[in-house]
């Protein structure tokens, strides 16, 4: 038998299957949970009308989306652990590595918080809108930005490790893998850099 839920409020989503559920973020703003017999009536949250955009980060600690202008912190068990302001729109998945989450904003910046409590450990600003999920390397957190550059941010401590001018601007997510770093730009060039610069 199939599960359904509301059509009007799954018109716009993102969702994500994790601990043995469908997570389903809406662009009204509500958090949920699908299991194989419906909606867990358990686990429902509701952010006024803030979108859930985005898909799920997660990591060690738990699970993470951005909904308007802050990082949301879920237990498997559906619960908030905490929320976190970053300052501007979060238009993609947080990243979660080593006890730090790190979210890019729609106003250019790339924020590093605490797995743990949310605590803000750095943040540092690009030129541009960034609008794909940040890739973490190594030593290292990626971002391409509207500005034409691909960036490489010291995961310790927030510094600029290096930046690259691109044929035109990224608005998706640099991908890591083979010791390079690979991203596409709005012109459609696709540009492998060695992760080490």
């Amino acid at each position: 038998m199939a599960s359904t839920a509301s059509r009007t409020s799954l018109d716009q989503h993102r969702t994500t299957v994790l601990w043995g559920r469908i997570w389903v973020g809406t662009l009204s703003g509500t958090l949920f949970a699908l299991t194989a017999a419906g909606v867990d009536s358990r686990i429902e949250h509701a952010w006024s009308t803030t979108p859930v955009v985005g898909d799920f980060g997660y990591g060690a600690d738990g699970a993470y989306v951005g909904s308007g202008a802050s990082v949301v912190a879920l237990s498997a068990a559906g619960n908030i652990r905490w929320e976190s302001g970053v300052g501007e729109p979060i238009h993609a998945a947080p990243a979660a590595v080593d006890g730090t989450v790190y979210a890019a904003t729609r106003d250019g910046t790339l924020v590093a918080l605490s797995a743990v409590a949310g605590d803000e450990r750095w943040r540092v600003e690009t030129g541009g809108a960034i609008h794909g999920a940040p890739a973490i390397g190594g030593d290292h957190a990626y971002v391409g930005s509207r500005d034409r550059r691909l960036y490489a941010v010291a995961v310790e401590d927030g510094s600029v490790a290096w930046r690259i001018e691109l044929p035109d601007w990224v608005d998706g997510s640099p991908a890591v893998g083979y010791g390079a770093l690979f991203v596409v730009d709005q012109s459609g060039t696709l540009s492998a850099v060695h992760a080490k610069k």
